[in-house]
């Protein structure tokens, strides 16, 4: 029996990948204000659409901001989002098998 799509969560992946999309836009140089006020707009955009930031054409990115190219697309891969987070304590790959060995060592195996 195939699952029903949860709004909730496709809430909450839309809102992760705009914050990526802000990060990308002040990695090039914009300040975060104005890159969040513009991710805003497009995220609304998207929302009216009912389609995806991944859905949203270069041309349609590139409406609010020439900063945008195709390099855009990459952001918004949870993959790639999760292994470009750096600091302690993060999602990333390297942070997580930091904890998990730490939780190991602190934790009573089974017996």
């Amino acid at each position: 029996m195939p699952q029903k799509k949860n709004p909730d969560i496709a809430k909450l992946i839309r809102g992760r990948t705009g914050t990526e999309l802000a990060d990308y836009l002040v990695r090039k140089g914009m300040p975060f204000r104005k890159a969040h006020a513009i991710v805003g707009k497009i995220v609304n955009d998207c929302v009216s659409k009912k389609i995806t930031l991944r859905q949203y054409s270069l041309k349609e990115y590139q409406r609010y901001s020439k900063i945008f190219g195709n390099d855009v697309y990459k952001v918004l891969d949870v993959r790639v989002s999760i292994r470009m987070k750096r600091s302690a304590g993060s999602t990333s790959p390297v942070e997580v098998a930091k904890a998990l060995r730490v939780w190991r060592r602190k934790l009573p195996a089974k017996t």
